[in-house]
């Protein structure tokens, strides 16, 4: 501890201005020691595990108390809390400034003066839900329910008078079309059916047959399969695909073929398999647009899914041997 003036007895003003710059030299020496032990600006140095230790419980104790430690500090961190405040109170008589404490760690959205209350309030993360999302445009249409029937009323008909071979009658097939579930196919279909933009499927051939599967046709520019034509857009451009709603869940549906970029134009299929279940509706459905149904004439369907076909690949196979032309179409 530093020597107290008034123990020397000394009335000079020599004597008194010699004491006092004593005393300032040993509270700068304490002080120059205590910034050994702690770095400015706040954090602990790793040279002395003692005052380390110091600085921790200083730091992370709200009850300690440099003066009065707690029966549970060793007899090292008392002698240090004792200089500790011995160092304090010489530096603030030298009208020194210690360096800052170590303070303990705040993480984010913490409050420095308290970390164990936090300084905003956060919401804790809501589960997540999860919901079932219907298609934009209305959920699964299945005609083989009365309810998916009552979903999909027939707006329009049209028929197909077809010539087989070298038969001079024709067979009548007549489809139903389902306006209110995809407006624009069924547009597209009828103008190609009535040729009202000057083109349509009239003198048009079935071009290709899959036994027990499908039949199609529509191709209004080469009749061989390989192109189509929109009655819809300007141009005769394809057009996306409108709908997938309606389900191929009951025999002979009517769907649009698709390009090759997966667009649909004036080329269409019937589905010919007479018994439907689940595993056939699902190789057409959410792939190809259906907007109707044959309702007469599945005989005739049934004979030309029965042609013999040419053989030939790709594109060229399943063409039937006999010519199967529509010979007029119209609408109901």
């Amino acid at each position: 501890p530093a020597p107290s003036c008034c123990s020397l007895n000394l009335s000079s003003a020599m004597t008194k201005l010699l004491c006092s710059l004593l005393l300032l030299c040993v509270a700068s020496s304490a002080y120059g020691w205590a910034a050994t032990q702690v770095h400015i600006g706040g954090q602990a140095t790793v040279r002395r595990p003692q005052v380390e230790s110091l600085l921790r419980l200083r730091a992370v104790s709200p009850s300690f108390n440099d003066k009065s430690p707690s029966s549970d500090e060793t007899g090292a961190d008392r002698s240090l809390t004792r200089r500790d405040a011995g160092i304090a109170a010489a530096a603030a008589l030298a009208g020194l400034v210690l360096p800052q404490r170590a303070s303990a760690f705040c993480p984010p959205n913490c409050n420095p003066d308290d970390p164990s209350k936090p300084l905003v309030s956060v919401e804790a993360p809501k589960a997540p839900t999860t919901t079932v999302v219907e298609p934009q445009d209305g959920p699964p249409v299945d005609l083989s329910s009365p309810e998916g029937a009552k979903l999909a009323p027939v707006t329009d008909k049209a028929f197909f008078d077809v010539s087989i071979g070298d038969e001079n009658t024709t067979s009548r097939i007549v489809v139903a079309l389902y306006g209110t579930i995809v407006p624009q196919t069924v547009d597209n279909f009828k103008q190609l059916v009535k040729g009202s933009k000057g083109f349509g499927y009239k003198g048009t051939e079935f071009y290709r047959l899959v036994q027990g599967l499908q039949i199609s046709a529509g191709d209004v520019l080469k009749n061989q399969g390989r192109s189509g034509k929109s009655a819809i857009k300007e141009g005769g451009v394809p057009f996306e695909p409108e709908s997938f709603r309606l389900m191929h869940s009951v025999p002979y549906m009517l769907s649009m073929v698709n390009t090759l970029d997966k667009q649909v134009d004036s080329r269409f299929f019937i589905a010919t398999r007479q018994q439907v279940d689940l595993g056939y509706s699902r190789i057409f459905d959410g792939k190809y647009v259906a907007f109707g149904r044959v309702i007469e004439g599945m005989g005739t369907i049934l004979k030309i899914d029965g042609l013999e076909t040419k053989p030939g690949k790709g594109i060229n196979a399943g063409r039937p041997k006999q010519a199967v032309i529509i010979k007029d179409c119209g609408m109901l």
